[in-house]
């Protein structure tokens, strides 16, 4: 019987995440939005792949693709072709990442993050809504969160083979704490009853390729991206405070990674 790896386990789990979302309110806006995010991230995958030859996962292509969809706004029905192209430019420059822009084999930020604030600084379109990671699902009169039934049941059963807990965990416990004693107690609900938190530190904060391995650095690493998050829903509640916080973990791994390689030459 055939197991599905880590990474296309989370591929999976992201198109349900968003086919949740498109059985909750579908319409035209959002397969065009789908065309121009998942559709665009697969086509480039395999031009990029061609040119540059380099022997690239197609499901961590997906699961690029995806968090796009998810994070980046929607039209929504205005007919606002402008939000679409954000999404494009997200898109190209997510994908473009992670062919062509790497240091030392490595890439220093999450290619979606990277993206979507590429898209946020030089398109005024962009709208990061999260709208794929805080949904409802009305059944009736009833209204169930579907969106972070989801996330909780993918943390518990699905994030164990990532062996990523300490950053998640760490992530978690700093944010809750800061948001509680600089904000209040009724942010602190709205963003602990959200599924958006738990999307930011259990899918796009435990990128294997941006974030670390050992227990330690993870537990640093997490307290890095809780604390940022913190400082920056405090003092500005304009800039984009989730992707902000995953790029300052991201290149202060990065930094500690150089450090660990010069130390180790050096002892040699």
């Amino acid at each position: 019987m055939y197991k599905l790896k880590p990474n296309q386990e989370v591929s999976l789990f992201l198109a349900i995440l968003a086919i949740g979302r498109i059985a909750s309110n579908p319409s035209t806006d959002i397969f065009i939005h789908l065309a121009a995010s998942l559709g665009l991230s697969i086509l480039l995958y395999y031009l990029f792949k061609v040119i540059s030859k380099k022997p690239k996962l197609l499901s961590n292509t997906i699961t690029t693709g995806l968090i796009i969809f998810l994070v980046h706004n929607h039209n929504f029905g205005t007919g606002n072709l402008g939000i679409t192209y954000a999404t494009i430019l997200a898109t190209f420059a997510a994908i473009s990442l992670k062919f062509f822009f790497q240091v030392k084999a490595s890439t220093i930020i999450n290619p979606a993050v990277f993206g979507l604030l590429l898209s946020y600084l030089i398109l005024p379109t962009t709208f990061l809504s999260w709208w794929g990671t805080n949904y409802n699902f009305a059944l009736g009169e009833q209204k169930i969160p579907l969106a972070l039934i989801l996330l909780a049941l993918w943390i518990i059963f699905g994030l164990k083979r990532w062996r990523k807990f300490p950053s998640l965990l760490s992530f978690l416990i700093v944010s809750a704490i800061g948001i509680y004693l600089g904000k209040g107690l009724d942010t602190f609900s709205f963003t602990f009853t959200d599924g958006t938190i738990y999307f930011l530190g259990a899918i796009m904060l435990i990128d294997p390729k941006t974030s670390p391995i050992l227990k330690k650095d993870q537990l640093i690493f997490g307290t890095v991206a809780g604390l940022s998050l913190v400082l920056l829903k405090i003092f500005s509640e304009s800039l984009p405070s989730e992707l902000l916080a995953i790029t300052i973990a991201n290149i202060s791994f990065f930094i500690s990674k150089l450090s660990k390689i010069a130390k180790q030459k050096r002892a040699k």
